[in-house]
């Protein structure tokens, strides 16, 4: 080696590899001074250590995982906002990575105090000391994360290791509280100080909680509570509330809350505890409408449904809405009020998304799903579901009126992978004829049939006269059908369906009406008998059996 070599004055990357091959090729320790110093030279030279900061903090974005408060304030924040398990540890995985690039990039990251201020009650001592350090004065994203074997163990109380955790970050401005608390967690004191910087607030507690003291916390947009409630007043400029669990929130209270909150994008209630319908003040009668102008997603859970209807009647929302509603419909409220509502409020998505529905028809309740956007679900194990009401069952109703109100021209659109399931047996013939009224052009059913399949093929056998004064089937676009069941042992029979499948195919082949065979039939959990199976190959209908029993009919023996 040359000790009067001088690393840092090596210009090129070719002459640092020439270099450290002829000091490989002479036996030189690897963890001498100079060839570690020719290394980092080497690494300095590197094209990646020279990329503008604008590209490394870019780099740096899309590596670092996005944790449930540190990246909330970013456009994704719904996505954000509900990470992983203990994103905090994933998050520093990432950065460490980061870190072996170059000793560049590890010198900045390093050096650069927002990088860590992210901070976590299962981090070891040492490294929330080392965070808390290199963090500086910058505003902290604070996990406080239990231990798994304390819920095992059911520690109902903050172990002493928690609480001093608590008091290192007391006195820290931050920007994001993540908080798991034990049935015994007591929040209230940590929340004594005004947090200017807090921007993201999630706690979750094993039991309910109410706060008593306003929350002071001017730039907080993020809320989401579990087994929570806050003197909801307190809460401005959200831009997402999540409630979850037990908690208290009237109507009022709601409405106060996002008029003071025109920039809420996500709104999310689950299983408020409301008082009785019937209590309610005379204020509720004079709720003024409220524009959430920004508004893209409406969830509401397990809502009492006067309580909901009360919401979309002065809800104005935006074009960009989807929606989510699941109530339960009981006492004297008429269900087709609510349906016409939700209709209304789904109608200027249903008008530009892409639709892939989905109806069940099971005992006790009715959903509706189009695509990922919305979702309606009514609930009510006293509705008597062979009472008609004009034609059909009270269930098979309300679908229809939710997407009278909400229909649009995609519903005219090419259907794949449209989805019907039922358990009473008027529902499998009343879910066909609604498919095949609101989306004509459907090409893929599946089916999941939880009694007898007779009313698919009543479905299947239905037929209409088109203008030209021929008959057309229902489902004329229909090529594909899957048919199923729930239970695991079954031995429904599936022939019918055969029956009527080879059926259609005879009848397109013969007539002038412009609607298609199925080409192809899947079976799930039943019974089939191989003659019917050979009528399908012979037509060339492909066919595929899940779970299904193919059954021999026995040859009659010559005398």
């Amino acid at each position: 080696m040359d000790p009067d070599l001088l690393p840092d004055s090596i210009p090129t990357l070719e002459e640092c590899d020439c270099l450290l091959a002829d000091y490989e090729a002479a036996g030189a320790d690897q963890y001498a001074s100079l060839v570690i110093q020719l290394k980092r030279r080497r690494n300095a030279l590197l094209p990646i250590s020279s990329l503008p900061r604008e590209l490394r903090y870019e780099i740096f974005d899309l590596i670092l995982p996005r944790h449930r408060v540190v990246q909330v304030m970013a456009s994704l924040a719904y996505s954000g906002f509900y990470g992983s398990d203990s994103p905090s540890s994933s998050y520093y995985s990432s950065l460490f990575i980061l870190r072996l690039v170059s000793c560049s990039w590890d010198l900045e990251i390093c050096d650069t105090a927002p990088f860590w201020n992210v901070i976590s009650t299962l981090f070891p001592p040492p490294f929330q000391e080392l965070i808390l350090q290199r963090s500086q004065n910058v505003a902290m994203n604070v996990e406080v994360t239990r231990n798994e074997s304390y819920f095992l163990e059911t520690v109902p109380m903050l172990v002493e290791g928690e609480i001093a955790f608590l008091e290192k970050i007391r006195h820290r401005d931050i920007r994001g509280l993540e908080m798991n608390l034990p049935v015994e967690g007591d929040p209230s004191s940590y929340f004594i100080a005004v947090h200017r910087k807090l921007a993201a607030l999630h706690i979750s507690r094993d039991r309910q909680f109410e706060f008593t003291s306003p929350l002071l916390a001017p730039q907080l947009a993020y809320v989401c509570l579990f087994n929570i409630t806050l003197p909801w007043d307190s809460l401005v400029n959200l831009r997402l509330l999540s409630l979850h669990g037990r908690y208290h929130l009237c109507l009022v209270q709601l409405f106060r809350v996002l008029s003071m909150s025109p920039l809420l994008e996500i709104l999310e209630l689950d299983r408020p505890l409301t008082a009785p319908f019937d209590d309610l003040p005379e204020e509720y009668i004079t709720l003024q409408p409220v524009q959430m102008a920004h508004l893209t997603h409406v969830r509401l859970m397990c809502t009492p449904s006067e309580w909901i209807s009360l919401l979309l009647d002065n809800l104005v929302a935006p074009a960009c809405c989807s929606s989510t509603i699941v109530t339960e419909i009981v006492g004297q409220f008429n269900p087709a009020v609510l349906a016409r509502q939700v209709g209304r409020l789904c109608s200027p998505i249903a008008s530009s998304a892409r639709m892939t529905p989905y109806l069940c028809m099971s005992s006790g309740c009715l959903s509706v799903e189009l695509g990922d956007a919305i979702m309606f679900t009514l609930l009510n194990n006293d509705w008597n579901v062979d009472e008609p009401e004009n034609g059909f069952s009270l269930r098979s109703h309300l679908i229809r009126i939710f997407l009278e109100e909400c229909k649009g021209p995609r519903f005219q659109d090419p259907i794949q992978g449209a989805r019907l399931r039922y358990d009473t047996r008027p529902s499998g013939f009343e879910g066909i004829k609604i498919i095949d009224n609101f989306f004509p052009n459907t090409r893929s059913l599946h089916v999941t049939a939880d009694v007898d399949t007779i009313q698919i093929v009543q479905g299947l056998s239905a037929s209409r006269r088109t203008e030209d004064g021929s008959l057309e089937w229902w489902l004329p676009e229909l090529t594909e059908l899957q048919v199923g069941t729930t239970a695991f042992k079954s031995r429904r029979s599936y022939d019918s369906v055969v029956d009527k499948v080879i059926e259609r195919a005879q009848s397109a082949a013969l007539s002038t009406s412009a609607f298609l065979p199925i080409t192809e039939l899947t079976l799930s959990r039943g019974t089939v008998r191989r003659e019917s199976l050979t009528k399908l190959e012979e037509l060339g209908i492909q066919y595929s059996l899940h779970s299904v029993k193919v059954i021999q009919t026995p040859t009659p023996e010559l005398s």
